[in-house]
């Protein structure tokens, strides 16, 4: 509940994936209106690029851990850095 209600107040979108996106999207889609569910983090991570304005943030916020994907947050932290690092005109100092 918690989660859900900071999210309702501070995300204009929620993109959720992996074994439990489809809890986090069941629970979040009442609270944010653009709630998707994706398969992978590189289709969020395209689908969240899609949406950003300028001046936006885009926060891999895990809720819960990635073991179905990832062997380590280590590892998917790294993963989400190299995908937000291959947008087109992204600015590597944006992921200091």
């Amino acid at each position: 509940d918690g989660l859900r209600e900071l999210a309702r107040t501070r995300c204009r979108a929620v993109f959720c994936f992996g074994e439990a996106g489809p809890f986090f999207h069941d629970s979040m889609r009442a609270a944010v209106g653009d709630c998707k569910l994706f398969q992978t983090l590189a289709d969020a991570v395209e689908a969240a690029a899609g949406v950003a304005r300028p001046g936006d943030v885009v926060l891999l916020s895990p809720a819960g851990n990635s073991f179905d994907a990832y062997p380590s947050f280590e590892v998917r932290g790294t993963a989400f850095r190299g995908l937000v690092g291959g947008l087109p005109g992204f600015a590597a100092e944006a992921l200091a």
